[in-house]
């Protein structure tokens, strides 16, 4: 259950609580009505707490809450695929220089096939120094982001590394058929260069060091994890993994 979810159930808790006060506890009442009420009032509560801790327990579908409260520092508008109910998430820090996220990339590819829904996968920006045009980059997918298109041009941008420059980005919006004029206000806006800066805040605090790290179901995943490692992981969260396997040994 989200934050929002849970405070609409205090709230509707509360009101409740306060109605059935005014109803049967008017100004005036008698000490036995009174008393009454207060042995309702605390059945109430008691049915509360019961209520919040299954719910707690539950999450709401999907992740337990305990599971959710990993996400929390990697809050934000994000590009994701897979819904937030989803079994399992994982979050990966990339930048769009680097060889091997271009080959972690083809690996979340073939998970999110694999697992579909059961999978959210949600990207983070992490360029690292080297590149000069390490950071037009990576706001140039946060303008596609902006229509839609994040997914397809992660796949140019991985796929053309070696020809990466102001010229480039801009044939990969148009082959994507973004507004260009939309594109090239995105490019530069105080608020697609904050989504960047946000992540790179957001890894610093992480402590994550190289790229591509993956944190999933929480748990650290650095370098190039492979698919049959990474299937493993996800099928152990899942719950369905072969007993005694363990793939990081």
């Amino acid at each position: 259950m989200n934050r929002g979810a849970f405070s609409a159930l205090i709230l509707v808790l509360g009101v409740t609580l306060g109605l059935l006060l005014a109803r049967y506890y008017p100004v005036g009442g008698e000490p036995q009505e009174l008393e009454s009420i207060l042995k309702r009032q605390n059945e109430l509560l008691e049915q509360q707490a019961r209520l919040i801790s299954k719910l707690q327990k539950r999450g709401g579908g999907g992740e337990s809450a305990g599971e959710a409260a990993w996400l929390e520092p990697f809050s934000g508008l994000s590009p994701s695929r897979g819904p937030e109910t989803a079994e399992v998430a994982i979050v990966v820090f990339s930048d769009f220089n680097c060889r091997h996220c271009a080959g972690m990339a083809e690996v979340l590819d073939r998970v999110w096939s694999t697992y579909g829904e059961r999978v959210r996968v949600i990207f983070k920006h992490n360029p690292l120094a080297g590149h000069p045009l390490v950071l037009e980059t990576h706001r140039a997918s946060v303008a596609a982001f902006q229509q839609g298109r994040f997914w397809e041009m992660q796949t140019l941008l991985f796929a053309n590394q070696e020809n990466l420059d102001s010229s480039s980005l801009r044939h990969h919006a148009k082959a994507l058929g973004l507004n260009m004029e939309q594109f090239e206000d995105d490019l530069v806006s105080a608020e697609v260069k904050l989504v960047v800066e946000r992540d790179i805040a957001q890894a610093k605090k992480a402590s994550v060091s190289r790229v591509p790290t993956l944190f999933l179901a929480g748990e650290r995943l650095q370098g190039e994890v492979t698919y049959e490692l990474l299937s493993a992981e996800i099928e152990k969260k899942l719950g369905s993994a072969a007993p005694g396997s363990d793939p990081l040994r």
